[in-house]
């Protein structure tokens, strides 16, 4: 018998209710191409962007955890906007091309800050690099005396690397929801897996085209250099990516789905059993929305719920924390400690010098670094699948974060840079491992509850 809740629906959504192909997951996955490739362009060449403007490392550390805090308490609420979110169109593509304005608005004021705060007033003298001006070149607007900053261009960029950061991060939410939802459950593995893949995809392009000297080639040169054509890149790319998922597949509008619910509700109130639940990939999605409603967001609320989990979550979002950190500390530094540690160059020396050349090979090699991580991803997303139906979540999950512990330890030691390329892959068997299966062990135990019940 069919459950007469889908039946409304199934003439209108049928896409909702049928397996996926390969090509329509890699559509609904390309957003995440996008928005990792803009990560990358920030990953590789903010933390040296913010260097060669005067700031020192710790300042630079507090521009890095802006973002975070603003996504601890923002996130929340626009997601539950989402949530709750009426427009005909669906709950999830206006946040994700909501979030992607954000981050064109990112893209732009990273490289461009210091041209727009020399138009807006700073004074040009204050630059090192040739004789004519910083619109040759990003690499080329090095701040001489940290007492003469150019601060509007020095204001403009931090707000860009915010604007980057905020929504790089928090627009992949939405982008794996919206797969999640017009997807069966028997795809989300195979979903995440795929997006994982496209993760890595994006990810290495990225870096491996902010590996390349784009100073000596003549498109590179004409843009202004590197910096400004990889982001420029990273623009075009997310545009082209975001435009391609939001208009894959229609979503259910939460009207439709409360209006559906509830004439099932009325025709058989005892129909739907538990089993029936677990199939349905929209199902009571309206109920649960609506039981919400009576409720505006509670910040108070959202942190008891953090506070008093069960304690097998406690464990898991703990664990996820602190890794998390760990990666994150990699991703952000890791160009900044080839170019000074492996390399043995200084962002703070004289235009010119051989310190300062040294540091600016060294993150144009971070970049390929950075590359085989992000090629690593993609591979070890093909294989995690296997992996975990043959050894189980946890034992995969543990494993995979051992295996980029030591990979750090042995790079920290080593700093050579054929350890560089090398070790790098382990940090792309993390960021697969924390992409996947902390969502499936969630996944898992909250139908296990249901079960249970």
């Amino acid at each position: 018998m069919t459950n007469p809740k889908s039946e409304v629906l199934t003439n209108t959504y049928p896409h909702i209710y049928r397996r996926k192909t390969t090509g329509e997951m890699l559509r609904l996955s390309t957003a995440i191409l996008g928005i990792e490739f803009a990560y990358s362009a920030e990953t590789a060449f903010v933390a040296p962007i913010l260097l060669l403007l005067g700031l020192d490392h710790t300042k630079m550390t507090i521009v890095w955890a802006i973002s975070p805090i603003l996504a601890f308490f923002i996130s929340p609420l626009l997601g539950t906007l989402s949530d709750r979110s009426r427009l005909s169109c669906g709950r999830r593509r206006p946040f994700i091309l909501f979030l992607s304005i954000g981050l064109v608005a990112g893209l732009i004021f990273v490289p461009f800050g210091a041209d727009v705060g020399v138009l807006l007033g700073d004074n040009a003298s204050q630059f090192k690099g040739s004789n004519s001006s910083i619109f040759n070149s990003t690499e080329e607007a090095i701040v001489g005396d940290a007492n003469t900053s150019p601060i509007i261009g020095v204001i403009i960029t931090i707000l860009g690397t915010i604007l980057l950061d905020f929504n790089a991060d928090v627009s992949q939410s939405p982008t794996r929801t919206y797969m999640m939802e017009v997807c069966t459950p028997d795809d989300h593995a195979r979903g995440l897996s795929t997006l994982t893949m496209m993760a890595g995809i994006g990810g290495f392009l990225g870096f491996a085209l902010g590996g390349i000297d784009w100073n000596d080639i003549e498109i590179g040169n004409w843009i202004g250099g590197n910096i400004k054509f990889l982001f420029l890149m990273a623009t075009i790319i997310l545009i082209i990516s975001v435009t391609v998922t939001v208009t894959s597949f229609k979503e259910i509008p939460l009207d439709l789905m409360e209006k559906a619910n509830k004439k099932a509700d009325e025709e058989n109130k005892n129909f739907i059993n538990n089993d029936e639940l677990l199939e349905s990939p929209v199902v009571d999605i309206a109920e649960t929305v609506t039981s919400q409603n009576s409720d505006k967001f509670n910040m108070k609320e959202y942190i008891k719920s953090i506070v008093f989990l069960s304690r097998p979550m406690k464990i898991l979002y703990l664990t996820n924390v602190l890794a998390w950190i760990s990666f994150l500390s990699y991703a952000l530094y890791f160009t900044d400690f080839v170019g000074e540690c492996v390399y043995g160059g200084n962002p703070m020396g004289l235009q010119g010098s051989e310190e300062l050349n040294a540091y600016n090979d060294g993150v144009r090699f971070g970049c390929w670094g950075l590359a085989m991580y992000a090629l690593a991803c993609s591979i070890y997303s093909l294989i995690i699948e296997i992996l975990i139906k043959k050894f189980k979540a946890k034992c995969v999950f543990i494993g995979g974060l051992l295996v980029y512990s030591i990979g750090m330890v042995a790079l920290v030691l080593l700093k050579s840079k054929i350890s560089v390329l090398i070790l790098s892959a382990t940090a792309g068997i993390a960021f697969t491992t924390l992409f996947n299966i902390p969502y499936l062990i969630i996944g898992c135990y909250h139908t296990n509850e249901v079960k249970l019940r």
